[in-house]
C-alpha cells in the first residue's frame, strides 16, 4: 500500500492538522474495510485488536474536532456581525478594537468593542455606534448625520470612552435588542440601558418619527450628577420633541415642562439635542444649547442646567 500526504509550504505551519486529517483517514479507512479481503487489511487486524483501531480513531476525531473548532473560532474572530456575537464566541475577551460587519464596501469596519459590564449597562458585548461632544455642533438635532448613511470621523471609533466625536457605520448597520447611553462630566461617566429592539439605529431615527422608550424620569437623571428637569411631561424617547419652529427636542432623551403638558418643554437630558433660543442659561462657553447634556429652566426641579457632556451610543 502506497500512501502519499504533501504539505503545502505556505501551510506548513498548520501541518499538524494535515497529519492528524492523514491518521484520521487512514485509521477510519481501515476499520471500513474491516470485513474487506484485503490481504494487507486482515495483517492489520491480526496484529491491531479491532477495538484499539476503533479507540485510536475517536482520539484522532476529537483531536481533529478541537482544531477545526479553534479554526472556526480565530476566523469568527476576525469579522463578526457585532461585538455581542463575539462576547458569545469568546467569553473572556477583553475590551478593545475588533472587525464587525458592517454595510460599507470593504464589509468590516474597526469597532470598539465593550466587553465586560458597565455599572447601568450590565454584561458584555457592546458595540458602539456614536460619540457626541456636548460643546460641538456635530451632532445637534437637525445634523444630517442622523439621517444619512455617512461616518464621522470612524478612527475615533476604536478609542473608546475618550473625547473624541464619531458615528460608525454600525449606525445603519447593526441591529440590537438594547441600547447602552453613556454621558461623562469630566472623569464622571455613568450609564443607563434602554430595552429597544430593531434593525439598527439608523431605522429608528431617520424617519423624523417620534417613538417612545419607558426607562423612566429617575434613570434619565441618574446619567448627570447634578441633573434637572421640570417635573411635568416627561416624555422620552427618539426623535423627541414638540414640531414647533423653536421647539426643544432631543434624538435620545427625556423632556421636561412646568405645565401639565409637553406642547412647551423648557428642559431636556439626552442626545442630538436642540432648544428654545431664550430657554438655556449661557454657560462659561457662552454657549446656551449643549448638544449631549442637560438644560433645565421655568421652575426646573435641581435649579436651572446648561450641562454639556460627552453622550455615547453603544447597542447589543
Amino acid at each position: 500500500m502506497k500512501l502519499a500526504f504533501t504539505v503545502n509550504m505556505f501551510d506548513r505551519k498548520h501541518s499538524w492538522i494535515y497529519r492528524d486529517v492523514f491518521w484520521f483517514v487512514f485509521v477510519w479507512s481501515l476499520v471500513r474495510l474491516g470485513e474487506a479481503e484485503s490481504k494487507c487489511t486482515e495483517a492489520f487486524f491480526k496484529q491491531i485488536d479491532g477495538q484499539l483501531a476503533v479507540r485510536v480513531t475517536k482520539r484522532y476525531l476529537s483531536k481533529i474536532n478541537r482544531h477545526i473548532r479553534k479554526l472556526t473560532y480565530n476566523t469568527k474572530l476576525r469579522t463578526s456581525a457585532s461585538c455581542e456575537e463575539l462576547h458569545q464566541i469568546g467569553g473572556d475577551l477583553p475590551n478593545g478594537v475588533y472587525n464587525i460587519q458592517t454595510k460599507t464596501n470593504t464589509g468590516m469596519t474597526k469597532t470598539y468593542c465593550q466587553m465586560t459590564s458597565l455599572e447601568g449597562c450590565a454584561g458584555g458585548g457592546w458595540t458602539m455606534v456614536m460619540k457626541v461632544d456636548g460643546h460641538k455642533k456635530t451632532f445637534n438635532y437637525s445634523s444630517s448625520y442622523w439621517s444619512n448613511e455617512q461616518t464621522f470621523n470612524p478612527i475615533g471609533g476604536t478609542s473608546g470612552f475618550d473625547d473624541v466625536e464619531t458615528k460608525l457605520p454600525t449606525y445603519w448597520s447593526t441591529s440590537f435588542q438594547e441600547l447602552c447611553i453613556g454621558m461623562k462630566v469630566g472623569n464622571d461617566l455613568r450609564f443607563l440601558t434602554i430595552p429597544y429592539a430593531n434593525e439598527s439605529l439608523h431605522s429608528v431615527i431617520a424617519d423624523g418619527k417620534f417613538h417612545r422608550t419607558f426607562v423612566g424620569r429617575e434613570k434619565w437623571k441618574s446619567l448627570l450628577a447634578d441633573a434637572s428637569l421640570q417635573r411635568q411631561c416627561n416624555k422620552e424617547g427618539f426623535n423627541n420633541y414638540k414640531p414647533l419652529s423653536q421647539s426643544t427636542g432631543v434624538r435620545i432623551g427625556i423632556l421636561g415642562n412646568e405645565q401639565n403638558d409637553c406642547n412647551s418643554p423648557d428642559s431636556f437630558l439626552g442626545i442630538g439635542a436642540k432648544h428654545q433660543a431664550y430657554g438655556c442659561p449661557v454657560d462659561n462657553s457662552g454657549s446656551a444649547i449643549p448638544t449631549s447634556g442637560n438644560c433645565a429652566t421655568w421652575q426646573p426641579d435641581n435649579g436651572r442646567k446648561n450641562i454639556k457632556s460627552m453622550g455615547y451610543i453603544l447597542v447589543r
